[in-house]
């Protein structure tokens, strides 16, 4: 499969991921898509965490053409059920706050419940990583079940763990 030019918004999103720790794949092959003239189709990223395809169309104001093309790209993918966050040039300046949106939207559309909790996990840990670290603590210290103590304290390692990741074992 031939790589594609990477076009500004495509490197912007690409820096996007890599700065937030979301695990990628460029340019990521589908293939076999029924209704499609086209023996495979190639989304700008894949989020493997997820299972979620990202789109991004940067030519949507250019022209009709454009337009036309970008619009049965997302035809084929809905009619063959792909999950699929689309982006366009003026979603750049609030990446930040749609990307994540937009992922946790297509997963419940899609019914991915244990993609949309892993959203869910990493955006609470985002916004309550230390908050949470003390809260499990706490849970941990008062719980009186072995099972839910030893399921805290995996939590717990968890919380524990990713944090240092981001921080200290960048």
């Amino acid at each position: 499969m031939k790589k594609n030019k990477i076009s500004e918004g495509e490197e912007f999103i690409k820096d996007f991921l890599e700065s937030e720790g979301i695990k990628f794949k460029p340019e990521k092959k589908i293939e076999n898509l029924k209704g499609d003239d086209s023996s495979y189709r190639v989304a700008d990223f894949y989020l493997p965490q997820y299972k979620v395809f990202v789109e991004f169309f940067g030519q949507w104001n250019v022209s009709e053409e454009h337009k036309k093309r970008y619009n049965k790209k997302r035809r084929i993918y809905r009619e063959n059920k792909t999950p699929c966050v689309y982006l366009y040039p003026e979603n750049l300046g609030i990446l930040k706050f749609l990307l994540k949106r937009r992922i946790k939207d297509v997963l419940k559309s899609h019914r991915m419940r244990w993609q949309l909790f892993k959203i869910n996990w990493n955006i609470f840990q985002d916004e309550y990583g230390l908050v949470a670290l003390v809260i499990v603590g706490i849970l941990i210290y008062s719980i009186n079940d072995l099972t839910g103590k030893i399921l805290l304290s995996l939590l717990f390692i968890l919380i524990g763990y990713s944090r240092l990741k981001e921080s200290f074992l960048k």
